[in-house]
């Protein structure tokens, strides 16, 4: 029983650290919803019955689907369904912060195997709050990105201990989930000791058989199809990789000295007060961790030195300065671990610029937060070793525990944004239903940019708007053309005519998928701006000067269809109606 007691005192940290994530990327997840790419899948995946999504996970796997990741959309599709079973939106988010909780957990299991408790403790704060990655609470990124990360850290779990056959599985696993935690993986090797002889040529066969497993996987795509693998020239597959190596871990590792300044640009009260709070429970974390040191700075200035030449160092100095070098050097070694899985989470990111900080694209960062997590662990448990040794821990651990608080306000911000994206969809919808009961066959919403308002971490009404109308009312079968809304782009108005008096609708004048964009009639055309913060559609001339009068709008009211899966979610109660000033979370 003590046996078992003892257990479970040693993981206070977790509890600590889980409790921590929740409240630094979860805390107002009852006013997240849903964003760009979840605005698409998600709806599909909660309406499939449970014989659906096996027929439809079946032929992920039979065609080699999702560019060439099938367990991408399988995931996907599965923890969504489960999700919304459970509790709704909030039951995907409950989902989503599960999957990220376990993912703590298991980091922590490997720093604990790999070192002391001190440094999992320091290693897996810092693994918490890695922000170069804002994207964690995206669901589409919880239930695919993240589930990746889990596979990896089992697999190097299931490597240190031995059992070789299940961590190799898992990462061909997670190259059909998501491709850049694959490479990290390549520095398994290195969470062995000691690296002797033995080692390297075990670390030569690992390095041959991730090659192999790498290489198979490719030539799989290619024979189904899949063409993103040879859609880079050959210049630039090999320098994508270079450059995104050099400058990736750049900036994941200046992200935790760079969050905290933006996070004091906010001038939020809620950000300043989990900044105060976040300090004084780190400081307290902080205080507890024992680096470890055998011995400290304290007890090498405590040995009488009568050193008179090169080697004639007394035999006591020398013990205690080979003690403390040792645990210095063991701490470096894992910094030097992690800098090398950090620069590895880089090689397969063609598609996203490694300097992104803000937004979707950060998800570029996404297999970095265990490399730069060891580097950024080793730095903290190093600095607190030399605090004690000098005896100025009662300064060092409070300026740890507040550069950490700050940081932790930091998710604040990215929380905030998620919230505000959200409640500008809903209110956005809200106001352009009312103004399009005339809506059929073939019509086109073109919405005015200047008006919109957009949050830096998660797009709202942005590149996926064509999408949202077919999922707010369900529309005839029978038509060829379903309606749809678009947000134009900047300038628009010099490009959108085209020679034959039709409007241009691509990437020149929208925000919209490659999938949406078309050449219309103008006749088809409804024109909406926001004027004094109101959202109002616009007859007369369309385009401005040179286009086709467009007719007066109808008296408002509501499209006479029936209503899809978005409309609760995203269309508030008119004042007066039942569930006015109800939140459809």
């Amino acid at each position: 029983m003590g046996h078992w007691r003892g257990k479970l005192a040693g993981l206070w940290p977790v509890v600590f650290l889980v409790v921590t994530l929740w409240l630094v990327r979860y805390l107002r997840s009852a006013e997240f919803g849903l964003y760009e790419d979840d605005l698409t899948h998600i709806p599909t995946a909660v309406q499939m019955s449970g014989s659906e999504l096996v027929s439809f996970t079946i032929g992920l796997f039979r065609n080699l689907s999702g560019q060439g990741t099938p367990l991408k959309l399988a995931l996907w599709y599965t923890l969504a369904h489960l999700g919304w079973s459970l509790a709704g939106l909030r039951g995907l988010y409950m989902l989503g912060f599960v999957v990220i909780a376990v993912n703590l957990s298991l980091f922590y299991l490997l720093m604990r195997e790999v070192s002391d408790q001190a440094f999992a403790i320091c290693a897996t704060l810092a693994y918490v709050l890695y922000s170069a990655d804002t994207t964690q609470a995206f669901l589409s990124h919880s239930f695919i990105l993240q589930t990746s990360i889990t596979m990896l850290l089992l697999a190097l779990l299931f490597f240190r201990r031995g059992w070789r056959s299940l961590s190799y599985g898992l990462m061909v696993l997670a190259l059909l989930t998501y491709e850049t935690t694959f490479t990290v993986f390549l520095a398994a090797p290195l969470l062995l000791v000691p690296w002797d002889k033995v080692w390297r040529k075990g670390a030569l066969r690992h390095a041959l058989l991730c090659g192999l497993i790498f290489a198979a996987v490719v030539l799989v795509r290619f024979a189904v199809g899949e063409n993103r693998v040879g859609g880079l020239a050959l210049r630039d597959a090999v320098l994508l990789p270079i450059t995104h190596m050099i400058a990736g871990p750049l900036v994941a590792l200046g992200t935790y000295a760079y969050r905290p300044v933006q996070a004091l640009q906010s001038m939020r009260v809620d950000v300043l007060l989990a900044s105060v709070f976040g300090g004084l429970c780190f400081t307290w974390l902080l205080w507890r961790v024992r680096p470890g040191f055998q011995a400290t700075v304290e007890d090498l200035k405590a040995v009488p030195s009568r050193r008179t030449a090169g080697w004639d160092v007394p035999a006591g100095e020398r013990t205690v300065r080979t003690r403390f070098g040792a645990d210095l050097v063991s701490r470096l070694r894992l910094a030097m671990v992690g800098l090398v899985m950090l620069v590895l989470a880089y090689p397969l990111t063609f598609t996203v610029r490694p300097y992104a900080i803000s937004g979707r694209d950060t998800r570029v960062h996404a297999a970095g937060v265990v490399g730069a997590s060891m580097v950024v662990g080793s730095a903290i448990v190093i600095v607190i070793a030399l605090a004690e040794g000098y005896r100025r821990k009662t300064w060092a651990v409070p300026a740890l525990g507040i550069a950490m608080g700050i940081l932790a306000g930091y998710g604040f911000v990215i929380q905030n944004d998620y919230a505000a994206a959200w409640s500008l969809q809903r209110g956005f919808w809200s106001q352009l239903i009312p103004l399009i009961p005339d809506v059929g066959e073939g019509t086109v919403v073109l919405v005015d940019p200047s008006g919109l308002q957009d949050t830096r971490q998660i797009g709202a009404n942005y590149w996926n708007l064509p999408r949202v109308l077919t999922q707010l009312f369900l529309f005839p079968s029978t038509w060829e053309a379903k309606p749809r809304v678009y947000r134009l782009a900047e300038g628009w108005q010099e490009r959108i005519s085209t020679d034959g008096g039709k409007l241009r609708l691509d990437e020149a004048t929208t925000l919209a998928p490659p999938g949406t964009y078309a050449v219309v009639d103008p006749s088809r055309v409804i024109f909406v701006r926001y004027r004094d913060g109101l959202l109002g559609r616009v007859s007369g001339e369309f385009p401005p000067g040179v286009g086709t009068p467009l007719p007066p709008p109808p008296r408002e009211g509501e499209p006479p269809f029936p209503h899809g899966f978005l409309y609760d979610l995203m269309v508030l109660p008119a004042e007066g109606e039942p569930g006015a000033g109800a939140s459809a979370n």
